[in-house]
């Protein structure tokens, strides 16, 4: 077998050598046409829905998507801000006019604006709040503590310092496009800013958040980065490429190799899938992090070999003995990849597959590339590599050190890192999802304000089974909306078994809140009217216009029009009778906005045998603490209204708690499976035991030491670091492969196991350092980001793979000479003779020719 993948090997690279010219013509018509596929037929979009983070089959997201179709989903915004004046006639004045221009935003997808100026005022309902302000200046305290205890508004329209508001922005359930809804979610907020900001400093600058907007916020963030960090990761290592092979040859062929494997990835995806989503923003960062690394490598081999043999078959050789481990190393990248398929999470798993078939891809781009790139172009090569002496003087220096203290360079480096590798045990997800975005965001900063001063910007909806309320007698529905506010008062105070409080709902909402300010309406009327509405608006009547249905409504306030009108109000005096033809003017005038915009139908669907109450909640705790919180919200739904409600909860609230209480899960996994590809893939390349084991040792260790450093600052998993171990271990690896393979080569030539390690040691690791400073950079763009977690992700990948370097430099050698049957003697004989003039001389010049390189065996 091994004979035959020989042969293969030389047989390729004869061919791309010969027909270099045709190979690169035909990848680079592939390349053409990949670009304008993607880009002129099927361009990939993101898929911004907070379905996009989950698996179809998932059945939280089933319960989510039914939540949405039976309430109306989350398609809400709250726009926040503080006024000193608000209660003033100029301050509701100033909320009208912000309703206002919010409404004139319908075509975009605004459906409806809720504030607290054009509410109806508890007790005068057939006033609204900002018109008791202006006709009754004088008992604004009253007013005041009325709206401050009404759950209609505290923490919702109004916080508990009566200066910080809010307006509900009802959107359009369904947008055309993402674009569509980004449109008019940019526009809410860009109206906002416009409208406070010409009413002088009496307002701060509206915090806008809401669902939706934080999807969107994301992508923007990321979408944006992705672009830009692109930019600065080629441009970064291809300064090192610069450097190092001062030669424009070598800066072009990785921008080919990298746009090329970008390209026909992301064209296969479009084909398959054609849709990215979040985490898929990094993905062009990698490949050129992925294409450099592989073209450094190539090219510093064949450097090497140049000092002593011409062009064509310098370049013959290098692809020869190349390829193997070039092959290992792509291989052994796209399963630290493959390993994150086995997620949950929707994002991983989606940029799993895309980067599998980048990393694969790159391999072949390189091959189609290259040879042209190479030989195609009549210009002479700069063969030395600025440094290479110093470098090389320095590393085999290194290398005498550690073989010459052994025990205590394996005490340094593994001692310490099995130390720190303890924090391990003190990981924690990051809980809070704002989190993920820098201190300096508009969005960090708008959930902030909310969350400080309503309370929590959490929404949890617990959703059960009810009966048909109009249907009930009015005993049965007395009778039933009673346990309900006996529902709501108890989720206020959930305690666990120990009896301990659970901290975190600020506040519950449901149809029952609805009804009492519907009868603490009534009772605000003229007692001589108060006793005879609420006679006609009984329990039924009133649950039917809350939920859009005023026909009933309509016809008893025109019976007592025609009362007015006839005997009955002749015996009133004038002024009194016009007075409560106003009130019933007014009542009309709530009746038709209950039409418009029924509270009601958020809180009950009579079709489909459904209600929900609402937990408002806080956003900022731990991953446990929102786990038993849900959990005791359910347990409570079920205790009070009887096992037959089925209640459910759900929300975006549960989502996000499941996405990132699932991340370690997830970690963990990934991290055992790519243990297991990396060594099982070790096996296949050396089919050695001891060498597939070695080549663990420099890649687990700085990872470990990693995630256990995390673990000791505090820094949280989030959806981006928990990929850091299986790609960080699918990189750091290759050096161990490269190197060994070096060294394999080495020996099987007949040197013995000293003059090995230091020829590998002196040209490998020459190319290893190359390779990793351009690695290093290229991933040190993220921090750059503007979403956190890639920020996290860059700069945990980038020290990981400092930690392998250092680990393959160091303990590498000594790990190699402590393995049975590696530092016997050579089963192959003497090293061939060098051509007269081209005998190496001191460890810079490790660079023997070997014409027939051996077997990945």
């Amino acid at each position: 077998m091994s004979r035959v993948l020989d042969h293969f090997n030389h047989r390729l690279a004869d061919l791309l050598v010969r027909h270099r010219g045709l190979c690169f013509l035909c990848t680079f018509a592939l390349t053409i046409v990949a670009a304008v596929y993607l880009i002129g037929y099927q361009p990939l979009k993101y898929n911004r829905s907070m379905e996009g983070f989950f698996p179809k089959h998932d059945p939280a997201l089933h319960t989510y998507q039914k939540n949405k179709e039976w309430f109306g989903g989350e398609a809400t915004l709250l726009v926040a801000y503080r006024d000193s004046d608000l209660w003033s006639t100029a301050g509701m004045r100033r909320q009208e006019q912000l309703a206002s221009a919010l409404r004139n935003l319908s075509d975009l997808g605004v459906k409806a604006v809720t504030s607290l100026a054009e509410s109806p005022a508890p007790e005068r309902p057939w006033l609204t709040i900002a018109e008791v302000v202006e006709q009754d200046p004088n008992h604004l305290a009253r007013l005041q503590e009325l709206v401050r205890a009404a759950a209609l508004y505290q923490g919702v329209l109004i916080a508990d310092d009566l200066q910080t508001t809010a307006l509900l922005v009802q959107l359009r359930e369904r947008f055309n496009t993402s674009e569509d809804l980004g449109r008019c979610l940019e526009a809410v907020r860009n109206t906002a800013k416009e409208v406070l900001a010409r009413n002088g400093p009496e307002t701060t600058n509206p915090a806008v958040v809401g669902t939706h907007l934080l999807i969107h916020d994301v992508y923007e963030y990321t979408e944006a980065d992705g672009k830009r960090l692109q930019v600065l990761s080629v441009l970064f290592m291809g300064v090192v490429i610069a450097i190092f092979f001062r030669s424009m040859r070598w800066i072009v062929l990785p921008l080919l190799v990298i746009y090329a494997a970008l390209f026909w990835a992301e064209s296969l995806w479009a084909m398959w899938r054609g849709e990215l989503t979040m985490v898929s923003s990094a993905i062009s960062s990698l490949v050129a992090v992925i294409g450099v690394s592989t073209v450094v490598h190539y090219g510093m081999h064949y450097r090497e070999l140049r000092h002593h043999q011409d062009s064509v078959s310098a370049l013959r050789e290098t692809l020869c003995v190349m390829n193997p481990p070039i092959f290992w190393m792509l291989m052994t990248t796209a399963a630290g990849f493959g390993s994150l398929l086995i997620c949950e999470l929707k994002p991983v798993h989606d940029f799993a597959w895309i980067m599998v078939m980048a990393t694969l891809l790159t391999g072949v781009a390189t091959l189609g590339f290259m040879p042209f790139m190479v030989l195609g172009l009549r210009t002479q090569d700069r063969l030395e590599v600025p440094g290479r002496n110093l470098l090389s003087r320095l590393l085999d220096a290194g290398l005498r050190w550690v073989q010459h203290r052994p025990g205590s360079t394996m005490t340094a480096l593994l001692v310490p890192a099995l130390g720190i590798a303890s924090g391990v045990f003190w990981l924690k997800p990051q809980t809070d999802f704002t989190n993920n975005f820098r201190r300096d965001t508009e969005v960090f900063q708008a959930y902030s304000f909310v969350e400080s001063q309503f309370g929590g910007a959490g929404q949890l909806d617990v959703v059960f089974s009810c009966p048909d309320l109009l249907q009930l007698p009015e005993a049965e529905l007395q009778a039933y909306l009673d346990r309900l506010r006996q529902l709501e008062t108890e989720l206020k105070h959930l305690r666990i078994a120990d009896g301990s409080e659970l901290a975190g709902i600020t506040k519950v909402l449901g149809l029952a809140d609805f009804l009492d300010f519907f009868e603490q309406s009534l009772s605000g009327l003229d007692r001589s009217l108060a006793a005879t509405a609420k006679r006609l608006f009984n329990q039924r009547l009133r649950i039917q216009v809350l939920t859009g249905d005023v026909s009933e409504a309509r016809k008893a306030l025109k019976d007592a029009a025609g009362l007015l009108d006839g005997f009955a109000g002749r015996l009133l005096k004038p002024e009194q009778r016009e007075a409560y033809k106003r009130q019933l003017a007014q009542v009309e005038k709530q009746l038709a906005r209950f039409e418009q915009s029924p509270p009601g139908k958020h809180f009950w669907n009579r079709s489909a045998g459904k209600m929900r109450i609402t937990l408002q909640t806080r956003e900022r705790l731990s991953g446990p603490q929102k786990v038993a919180l849900i959990a005791a919200a359910e347990q409570k739904a079920g205790e009070i209204l009887g096992p037959d409600s089925q209640p459910q909860a759900t929300g975006i609230y549960l989502m996000l708690t499941r996405l990132i209480t699932n991340l370690l899960g997830d970690q963990r996994m990934t991290f055992a499976l790519a243990l297991l590809f990396m060594f099982v893939m070790g096996l296949m390349a050396f089919r050695n035991f001891w060498l597939a084991a070695i080549t663990m040792v420099p890649t687990v260790v700085p990872i470990v030491a990693i995630l256990g450093t995390m673990g000791w600052f505090g820094l949280p998993i989030n959806i981006a670091t928990a990929m850091l171990a299986s790609v960080a271990m699918g990189m750091t690896i290759d050096s161990s492969l490269l190197y060994i393979y070096r060294f394999r080569r080495e020996r099987d030539s007949g040197l013995d196991f000293a003059t090995a390690i230091q020829r590998t040691h002196c040209s490998t690791g020459l190319a290893l350092v190359v390779a990793n400073i351009a690695l290093v950079l290229g991933f040190a763009v993220l921090a750059w980001s503007r979403f956190i977690p890639l920020v996290h992700f860059g700069i945990l990948t980038g020290l990981a793979l400092i930690g392998g370097l250092l680990g393959n430099l160091l303990l590498l050698p000594l790990l190699l000479s402590l393995a049975p049957g590696i530092k016997g003697p050579s089963q192959s004989g003497p090293v061939p003779k060098q051509p007269q003039g081209l005998e190496p001389s001191g460890p810079e010049s490790a660079n023997s020719p070997h014409p027939t390189p051996p077997s990945a065996g």
